[in-house]
């Protein structure tokens, strides 16, 4: 089909214009970039998507305060917003709630201790504030299937080799 970008496009695969064989690999070529152009800007676009400033910053102050206890009340207090906004908000654009965002950032360094050092879960617990040994193996084994002990055993001091 003929478009605006066409005789600009053949321009490109022929110097004189009048090259059949380089306008029929054109022609074949031309639709293949469109497609892959249009595809790039859509991503494009579905990664720019606009997130709000206070919901960004709520990620942004949540990933940074993981082994300080700070309370999703406080970060609201702190941005001026309910809470009931920024667990909507924050569901809408990152597909997850703030607190289990928190966690699930807390679980990735708690498995990174699990593996690396002797720390013991109650220590590990305190630490990355939660409630008890119970509440972080509750919730280690929800996230990843897994108690802290059976982790820590099965990934302790594995080599691999590249």
């Amino acid at each position: 089909p003929e478009t605006d970008l066409n005789p600009y496009f053949l321009s490109l695969f022929s110097m004189d214009g009048d090259s059949l064989l380089s306008k029929d690999v054109a022609y074949v070529v031309f639709p293949i970039i469109m497609n892959m152009l249009l595809k790039l800007h859509k991503k494009k676009d579905k990664d720019d998507t606009y997130i709000p400033p206070t919901i960004r910053k709520a990620r942004k102050i949540l990933g940074k305060s993981l082994d300080n206890k700070i309370e999703i009340q406080d970060v609201c207090k702190e941005l001026g917003i309910t809470k009931s906004y920024l667990d909507r908000e924050f569901k809408k654009y990152y597909k997850e709630t703030p607190s289990h965002y928190r966690n699930k950032k807390r679980l990735e360094i708690v498995c990174a201790y699990l593996v690396n050092t002797d720390i013991s879960i109650q220590l590990l617990a305190e630490k990355f504030h939660f409630s008890d040994v119970y509440h972080l193996s509750h919730t280690f084994k929800k996230e990843y299937n897994i108690s802290p002990i059976k982790y820590r055993k099965l990934y302790r001091f594995k080599s691999y080799s590249l």
